[in-house]
């Protein structure tokens, strides 16, 4: 159905407009998945969500609904896909009966301390700001406010920050 803003009315798709749709949502969705199978079925899903959307506010752009729609059930597939993936990998790495290996610990303490090192080598502006921000959980606004500051500049901050943290983790000779 696609909206007639003329008469405010729904009106049929032709079989030609659905099939020009279907044909466009195909090839989006398997260029963003690789996988026809896949793709197919992320289409017909798009389909059913619009069409079956009865009372709700009209849809101006159905292509750009449906194209939507299929950019949104990917990135849920991918997400999914992700969990699944780090849940079987996480538990062929656990040692039995969940207890803790000695080297997972060993790389824990020793990341930990690379991590307070990283941290304590920070400015002390930064410290506060990283530790407001990532274990408070204070908003950019917020921390600008407390400091002062443009909200850009704690985002520029924070970027300093992330990259201090990487460069320092990644360092082996430290």
């Amino acid at each position: 159905m696609k909206w007639d803003l003329n008469s405010n009315k729904m009106q049929k798709f032709t079989r030609h407009e659905l099939e020009e749709f279907r044909r466009d949502l195909m090839l989006y969705a398997q260029a963003r998945v690789g996988d026809k199978a896949l793709a197919e079925d992320l289409v017909q899903e798009a389909f059913v969500r619009y069409f079956s959307r009865s009372g709700s506010e009209p849809v101006g752009s159905p292509k750009g609904y449906l194209i939507r729609t299929v950019y949104n059930l990917s990135i849920d597939h991918f997400r999914s896909k992700q969990i699944r993936l780090a849940a079987v990998a996480s538990e062929t790495d656990k040692p039995p009966d969940g207890e803790t290996s000695p080297e997972q610990l060993i790389s824990e303490s020793q990341l930990q301390a690379k991590f307070d090192q990283a941290y304590t080598a920070l400015p002390e502006r930064q410290q506060q700001i990283f530790y407001m921000r990532r274990m408070e959980g204070h908003s950019t606004a917020q921390i600008a406010s407390r400091f002062n500051l443009s909200r850009r500049m704690v985002q520029k901050y924070m970027a300093q920050i992330v990259l201090h943290f990487q460069r320092y983790l990644m360092d082996d000779s430290r």
